[in-house]
């Protein structure tokens, strides 16, 4: 998580993001970036980066785990579960 808009212009700050890629053994050539107020993607060595608003994030994070919450609110009913 990023608290500035400086990855997306100084690219050398995302070497850490992709030291944690290969080190974890991640595949995926996308990887999404916090920031403080950018959206937007570049390309920086062979990665698509996505850059999305800290503020955004959380809010589709939240939105999400209130769905499932609601979507799982009578623990008696799991008709809907595997259903998206």
């Amino acid at each position: 998580m990023k608290w500035s808009d400086r990855a997306y212009t100084e690219n050398r700050e995302l070497d850490n993001c992709l030291l944690f890629v290969k080190h974890n053994a991640i595949d995926d050539k996308r990887i999404l970036i916090t920031t403080k107020t950018v959206s937007g993607k570049i390309h920086y060595k062979n990665f698509g980066f996505h850059f999305v608003p800290s503020s955004l994030y959380a809010y589709i994070v939240g939105e999400r785990s209130l769905s499932l919450k609601n979507k799982f609110a009578n623990p008696n009913d799991i008709s809907m579960i595997g259903q998206d």
